[in-house]
């Protein structure tokens, strides 16, 4: 099946991620303890709301989430896919008190 990725609206998917985050960690403090169960929060609600807009897909989505103490971060990734079917975002979010990078591949099948 052909389906260009320009069939996906990548506003949508991007409001859909921001949605997911700001209703996990909203005005939260970092707490190390709550890490693993936010990730896993934001991660199923962008793969649910993702799964219902476009079936014709297969997606990942990557979270990582870190305090916001000054320090750097780096994300990167590679690919080999076709392009005309597949694509990927990164959207990021900070607060005050942390900084969380959400990544969202999509494949055609």
């Amino acid at each position: 099946m052909d389906i260009p990725a320009s069939t996906l609206d990548r506003g949508e998917i991007e409001t859909t991620v921001r949605e997911a985050i700001g209703a996990t960690l909203g005005k939260s403090t970092f707490l190390h303890a709550k890490v693993d169960g936010w990730i896993a929060k934001v991660m199923e609600t962008c793969l649910k709301r993702l799964a219902q807009s476009a079936k014709q897909y297969k997606y990942v989505v990557t979270c990582q989430i870190m305090q916001n103490a000054g320090a750097g971060a780096c994300v990167t990734s590679t690919n080999s896919w076709d392009p005309r079917t597949d694509d990927f975002m990164t959207v990021d979010w900070q607060n005050d008190h942390m900084l969380c990078i959400v990544s969202v591949y999509w494949v055609g099948v």
